[in-house]
This record gives structure tokens, C-alpha cells and sequence, in this order.
């Protein structure tokens, strides 16, 4: 009984650190996209046409706050920058740590229910799949 408490032991760990690993992997997945992707829109909008179509549009909100004649009654925005802009550039650890928060409670509730899903009932010394249970008469 001990040789397969040790066995049980060591797929354990085996199981443990193969769910770490894909943690990993998916941090560093999510983390190389999440680094591109800021890149890319941060390039596309720190341009001057960029931010000239962003000021022409903040002028018409504004116009329209100030004369109730839009569809909607909004505020005027009050940044020169797109907001995009601002939240990828500015604050960019919060967004990171945000996304990483974010998929690892989705990983670690998948590995709990993958595993869970997956795992087999041990079998007793009696061929019972649980102890305490009778077995069907044969």
C-alpha cells in the first residue's frame, strides 16, 4: 500500500507542475500579445492626423453638449489624446496586470474542473470502487 501512496505522490506532483507549466506558457502568451498589441495602437495613434481627427471630434462633441443637439446628452471629453492612447501608453501595468488577473483565474478554473472531470475513482484491494461500499452480487 505504501509503493502506491509513493506513486500516487509522484503523478501528483508530475500533475501539479505540468498545470504550473501551462500557467506559464499562457502568461507568456498573454503577456507577448498584450505587449504587440500596445505597440501596434500606440504607433497607429500618437500620429498628427491622428490626433487632428481626435480634435475635430472632441470640437464636435462639445458643440453638441453645449446646444443638447446630439442623440444622446454626453459630457464633453476633456483629454487632447485618445483615450485609447492614454490607457495603452499612461497606463499600460495596470492593463498588463489586469489581463494576467484576469486569464489565470480563467486557467486555474479550468485546471480544477479539467481535473476534477478527468480523475478516476481508486479502486480498493477489493476491486469495490469505493471502500465501504458493497459490491453488486456477481
Amino acid at each position: 500500500m505504501a509503493k502506491l501512496t509513493r506513486e500516487t505522490r509522484k503523478t501528483s506532483r508530475g500533475r501539479i507542475w505540468g498545470w504550473f507549466a501551462g500557467w506559464l506558457v499562457l502568461a507568456a502568451v498573454v503577456s507577448l500579445l498584450l505587449v504587440a498589441t500596445q505597440r501596434r495602437v500606440v504607433a497607429s495613434l500618437d500620429r498628427p492626423e491622428v490626433r487632428a481627427e481626435w480634435q475635430r471630434w472632441k470640437e464636435e462633441a462639445q458643440r453638441q453638449s453645449q446646444l443638447g443637439a446630439g442623440p444622446v446628452q454626453r459630457k464633453a471629453p476633456r483629454t487632447n489624446e485618445p483615450p485609447a492612447l492614454i490607457l495603452l501608453r499612461d497606463h499600460f501595468p495596470a492593463v498588463w496586470g489586469s489581463a494576467l488577473i484576469l486569464s489565470s483565474c480563467l486557467y486555474a478554473f479550468l485546471a480544477i474542473a479539467l481535473q476534477g472531470a478527468v480523475r478516476t475513482h481508486r479502486r480498493s484491494p477489493l476491486g469495490r470502487a469505493e471502500v465501504g461500499v458493497p459490491s453488486p452480487p456477481s
